[in-house]
């Protein structure tokens, strides 16, 4: 059997549909389970939504081109993801440390006021 015409899944070789990305092919009630709907699924391998076409269908260049380019774009986006994510941890990171340092300040104070009275009173005894 061709990898291509037998679902990695089940090992099924009826109806099978294939990842246009990876060549992953999933039988009819493979691709239903990974959310399979109008030629388009998560596909177990790529680990993304991805256009399944059936096997005996070649896709033209022109297709793979235009799905390769949509590709790079959602990998440059889910980059950018990352890096507003790590962004977003530091600048967490750093409230995190300023509200430290304010509890430090007002605990600073406290005592700064604790010793003020103090003196107060000394000096009223005086």
């Amino acid at each position: 059997m061709n990898k291509q015409q037998c679902c990695q899944q089940c090992e099924n070789d009826e109806n099978v549909l294939v990842c246009v990305k990876c060549t992953q092919g999933l039988c009819e009630e493979c691709f239903k389970q990974f959310g399979g709907q109008d030629f388009e699924a998560l596909c177990p391998v790529c680990q993304m939504l991805s256009v399944f076409r059936q096997t005996q269908v070649e896709i033209c260049e022109a297709c793979a081109d235009i799905h390769e380019s949509e590709q790079e774009e959602m990998e440059c986006l889910y980059k950018s993801m990352n890096l507003m994510k790590e962004k977003m941890n530091q600048l967490f990171l750093v409230g995190q440390q300023r509200l430290k340092r304010v509890e430090l300040l007002k605990q600073q104070i406290q005592i700064n006021e604790n010793e003020i009275n103090m003196i107060k009173a000394q000096t009223q005894i005086l």
